[in-house]
């Protein structure tokens, strides 16, 4: 894992290696996402907008 050179381990160090193998998830992960940035996750809504306004159509007005 930690000589990989391309795919998912690429960016693996020796200690995030050693902590893979025996289990220590927390501190794999915690080294794994410390150089990376912080994304902010999208709402729902967010994600739905752009795609919002197709399922609309123009108001009819009802008569009584």
């Amino acid at each position: 894992m930690a000589l990989a050179t391309e795919g998912l381990f690429a960016s693996c160090t020796p200690t995030m290696a050693w902590n893979y193998h025996f289990g220590d998830m927390e501190a794999f992960y915690t080294e794994r996402f410390a150089d990376e940035p912080a994304q902010r996750l999208k709402r729902a809504a967010a994600i739905a907008a752009p795609d919002a306004w197709k399922t609309l159509s123009p108001r009819k007005r009802h008569r009584r």
